[in-house]
């Protein structure tokens, strides 16, 4: 089975003279390729038929489709580099290992919801006449407090208890694979990035 692909870090744009793209994860500026970045590009996702799962053979096959070349490589070389995070798409301990080692910091601004449809919330920039994304409630609410937590996994201990308060019991596994959906609408739309778990 294919695992999910998660890009880690913060683009922090191009560089010259070298030509090469920036990435930052924790205190640590990676330099990339342009081929590299393409395919940490290619780990946020794209829409596919509504899915909130991005897989590494859907990486695989839009790469072919689009580019870069030789993208597996290009996968493997960044996961080692802990530039890309993969998590077995049915769970278990390797997605609690990935909700225990990230956080999410948010990007771009709220713009609330409407009276009209009060279950989306946009985001992007107030003086933009369309906002950038608009999402369901779990990732706006996964956006707006997710920096918070000093990890995935305590987010996803909130959502537990949360729903356990409202008599609504959910299991952590399942809120740990409704939090991943979420966190892919947010990822996809550049709404926020993922970087290392602070330490408590």
């Amino acid at each position: 089975m294919s695992n999910l692909v998660f890009p880690i870090g913060h683009y922090v744009g191009e560089r010259h003279p070298e030509g090469v793209q920036v990435v930052r994860v924790g205190g640590a500026h990676h330099a990339l390729t342009d081929d590299e970045f393409g395919v940490w590009v290619l780990a946020h996702g794209a829409p596919v038929g509504g899915s909130t799962a991005w897989t590494t053979d859907d990486l695989l096959a839009l790469a072919e489709e689009t580019g870069p070349d030789d993208a597996g490589r290009h996968l493997e070389e960044l996961t080692a580099r802990g530039l890309l995070a993969l998590v077995p798409a049915d769970g278990g301990r390797k997605a609690v290992a990935f909700a225990e080692t990230y956080r999410l910091t948010p990007l771009l601004v709220g713009l609330g919801n409407t009276g009209t449809d009060p279950d989306s919330y946009a985001l992007g920039f107030p003086l933009l006449d369309e906002p950038v994304a608009v999402v369901p409630a779990g990732s706006y609410e996964l956006w707006q407090w997710g920096h918070i937590a000093p990890s995935i996994r305590h987010t996803c201990d909130v959502r537990v208890k949360v729903a356990a308060d409202l008599n609504e019991p959910t299991g952590a596994a399942e809120a740990l694979h409704g939090l991943l959906a979420d966190l892919r609408l947010l990822l996809v739309n550049s709404c926020a990035y993922l970087d290392l778990a602070r330490l408590r």
